[in-house]
């Protein structure tokens, strides 16, 4: 998980660093309003840290990351101390405020209670890196087999050496890891005629679904627990 914190406070930076590295979350920390509009708009973040008190131009900010399509459903902070800051911050969409003086605790308390929201969203975009043997059945019958890149809860990449058409639907199956038959009706998004595609999962019965997403939840924690945590600062 990855935290943007945007504050001109040593301190403020200095806690929310150790607290998401507690948590394994890389903390990156900017003093300048100008920069941390520049990280949005090429960075996801699960989590932003706003210090109305020391930084210049906050709710741009703020505004910014809940209009960006990358960053509309961060978790946001905002630390305010004067009452109008605090009101400013409410209407732009901050989901927590935090009030100086604030002590290592306090941060914890607040991160504890975003995480789960944030390992849910996080969890709502994780395509699981698996190569699989997929077939696929066109309506005139013909049969094409692939190899998955990636899957996720709502589509696959895939590389075939058969050109797939956009907005063909086709009749996919394959077998997940643990011996489960997983079969869609898939739509194909995108295929960059050099072997790679992407489908979509148009409809999938509800119990290969809820097997999918139990799949998935599990290769999401394991990778999780399996990645060596790094400090951004």
């Amino acid at each position: 998980m990855q935290a943007l914190v945007v504050t001109a406070d040593q301190w403020l930076s200095s806690l929310f660093g150790k607290a998401s590295t507690e948590i394994g979350m890389e903390a990156q920390i900017i003093g300048d309003a100008e920069l941390a509009l520049n990280e949005v708009s090429r960075s996801k973040y699960d989590t932003v840290v706003l210090d109305f008190d020391t930084v210049s131009e906050p709710s741009q900010v703020l505004g910014v990351v809940r209009s960006s399509r990358s960053n509309r459903s961060a978790v946001i902070f905002a630390v305010a101390t004067d009452n109008a800051h605090k009101k400013t911050a409410s209407q732009y969409g901050a989901n927590f405020l935090l009030h100086r003086p604030i002590d290592i605790a306090q941060v914890r308390r607040g991160l504890a209670a975003a995480k789960g929201f944030m390992l849910g969203e996080r969890r709502r975009y994780f395509r699981c890196a698996v190569e699989l043997v997929v077939l696929l059945a066109r309506s005139d019958s013909e049969r094409v087999q692939c190899t998955s890149m990636n899957i996720s809860s709502s589509g696959m990449g895939i590389k075939t050496a058969t050109a797939l058409t956009p907005g063909e639907r086709l009749n996919a199956s394959c077998m997940l890891p643990g011996g489960v038959n997983f079969g869609a009706i898939v739509r194909v998004i995108w295929d960059d005629r050099h072997g790679k595609s992407g489908l979509h999962f148009d409809s999938v019965p509800p119990d290969l679904q809820s097997k999918l997403e139990t799949w998935l939840d599990s290769q999401f924690y394991a990778e999780r627990i399996s990645t060596p945590l790094r400090q951004r600062t």
